[in-house]
């Protein structure tokens, strides 16, 4: 689908409608944060909407510790240990694959002129699936001495 010939101009970039009664947010896979089936295709010479609805994508959340101790050993002199735990409950975070963006990219097959898209015409069936894991524990050890 090219702007210059279904609107006219190429300075309109080509938006999809929305399908009234069917939510764009989430999906009916999991981790699916964008329903495609919620798009359709507009009419010639007319666009769909500028101004999507919230779409939230995959959160984030880490939890960072340290633990801190300092001991005196003689006059002027301390020992400072140091244990820094970062995402420490080791919690894995869904998140879009940048190596692979086919699920970015709402792309479709013999859609139908004003209808919504079904699952067939989709040429992507991943769309808006956050489809990886990402996420490690990592800790470090310090130890520091002053005289």
């Amino acid at each position: 689908m090219n702007p210059i010939v279904w609107l006219g101009t190429p300075d309109v970039q080509l938006m999809p409608t929305l399908v009234s009664g069917v939510s764009p947010k989430g999906g009916p896979h999991s981790h699916q944060f964008i329903n495609p089936l919620a798009f359709g295709i507009p009419l010639p010479g007319s666009n769909g909407v500028y101004r999507l609805p919230y779409l939230r994508g995959p959160a984030f959340q880490e939890h960072d510790m340290t633990v801190l101790k300092s001991f005196a050993v003689g006059e002027g002199r301390n020992l400072e240990l140091r244990l820094g735990a970062f995402n420490f409950l080791n919690h894995p975070l869904v998140s879009f694959n940048n190596q692979n963006t086919t699920n970015l990219n709402l792309g479709f097959q013999n859609g139908v002129v004003g209808q919504p898209l079904t699952q067939t015409m989709l040429q992507y069936q991943d769309f808006g699936v956050a489809n990886i894991k990402v996420g490690n524990r990592l800790a470090e050890l310090e130890a520091k001495f002053t005289f």
